[in-house]
């Protein structure tokens, strides 16, 4: 057993959270704010949006993670054609700027399948802005 009533912040990421899971840790952990984190390790953290549990919208489907570090360019493409999706589309999150890796240490094939010759670089990550 241990006292946690100090905690006030928790920060998450890796994957999607729940609201409701959200809402849970509020009622156990008595917690006031969510972080929610995005980042990798081929480009440090990339995005983050702090939540206050106690106003949450009771009509909410998610979390977002908020606006993307204003030094990298990003687009959103569709994978098999990339061409760039519109506004509110799912697509991949592909990134460019200098916080990036410019290639895996070597591993040019590793390379070659993440960055494009242009420099962006392939997230694999299913996004929608």
């Amino acid at each position: 057993e241990y006292n946690l009533s100090s905690i006030k912040n928790v920060a998450t990421g890796g994957m999607s959270l729940s609201i409701d899971l959200a809402r849970l840790f509020k009622k156990k952990f008595n917690v006031q704010y969510l972080t929610i984190l995005y980042g990798m390790s081929e480009a440090v953290l990339l995005s983050s949006k702090k939540y206050d549990l106690n106003k949450l919208d009771e009509n909410m489907e998610g979390f977002s993670i908020g606006n993307l570090n204003p030094y990298i360019e990003y687009k959103v493409i569709d994978p098999k054609t990339g061409d760039i999706k519109s506004h509110n589309e799912a697509g991949e999150l592909c990134l460019r700027g200098y916080i990036m890796i410019r290639e895996y240490w070597k591993n040019p094939t590793k390379t070659k399948e993440q960055i494009n010759l242009n420099g962006w670089f392939h997230t694999g990550d299913t996004v929608r802005m």
